[in-house]
């Protein structure tokens, strides 16, 4: 059986891999802490369940535009500061990515990524056809990426740069200054730029998180912004919805996806 040479391209999840091994350790009896799936360690709450089987009687069960719901999309809208016709709603994170790297990233694009990195990243670039450049960070820098280690990373073949604030796996958070010299370099270098905030409501110690469209409006119309728009406290895989909110032109792409 032959498959296509873009599958044969990416590996399989090692976050799954990694999941699959605890729980099988676990079956065994040997006791550990499970840091792999990003799964919360509470089942989901009443008041979600509630709400779900209130869509299915009020029978919430054909198809959605496209875009999404205009009244869900309004609500974004009023927590992000983005236009209605600015966001689309997506099936889940996975899926949020992949529609944006397929539709700007065309065979030999070259996209930035900071490492430590989630393990998706990569092979989403590489299922477009991409080039990931890989720039790893450490301990001293809080593993965030610098403005001069950017700008030394970007070729006339760079399309895009993947930024994720607060950062899976290290929950490195970037402030609004240095968001703003990030985008600084990529306005210069004229990138896009994927900012993968779904972990914006996960910060400590007073820290606030300031999107990278707040930080750099000047680069609005070169963001790609993804969030999760549920509260944290029933935060739940599988039972959401993501967003992504961008310049309106770039959504007329995505609805075909």
């Amino acid at each position: 059986m032959t498959f296509s040479k873009r599958i044969e391209a990416i590996k399989p999840s090692a976050t799954l891999k990694a999941g699959a091994k605890a729980k099988e350790l676990k079956s065994k009896g040997i006791p550990l802490i499970d840091f792999t799936v990003g799964e919360p360690d509470f089942n989901t709450p009443d008041k979600v369940k509630e709400a779900c089987k209130k869509a299915l009687d009020e029978n919430w069960t054909h198809y959605a535009p496209v875009q999404g719901l205009p009244e869900l999309r309004q609500a974004i809208g009023r927590t992000c500061g983005y236009a209605p016709e600015e966001i689309i709603i997506h099936c889940g994170a996975k899926h949020a990515i992949y529609a944006a790297l397929q539709v700007l990233i065309n065979p030999g694009d070259e996209v930035v990524i900071p490492a430590p990195y989630w393990t998706s990243y990569p092979d989403q670039v590489l299922l477009a056809e991409g080039h990931p450049v890989i720039v790893p960070t450490d301990d001293a820098a809080h593993f965030k990426i610098t403005p001069s280690q950017l700008e030394k990373a970007i070729t006339p073949k760079t399309k895009m740069v993947i930024l994720n604030t607060p950062s899976n796996p290290t929950g490195a958070c970037y402030s609004g200054e240095e968001l703003k010299k990030l985008g600084e370099v990529c306005a210069a270098k004229n990138v896009w730029v994927l900012s993968d905030e779904i972990y914006d409501k996960l910060t400590y110690d007073g820290f606030q998180h300031v999107s990278f469209g707040q930080a750099c409006p000047a680069l609005r119309d070169k963001i790609i912004q993804r969030a999760d728009r549920q509260d944290a406290d029933f935060t739940q895989p599988g039972a959401d919805d993501d967003p992504h909110v961008c310049a309106t032109g770039l959504h007329r792409r995505l609805f075909g996806l």
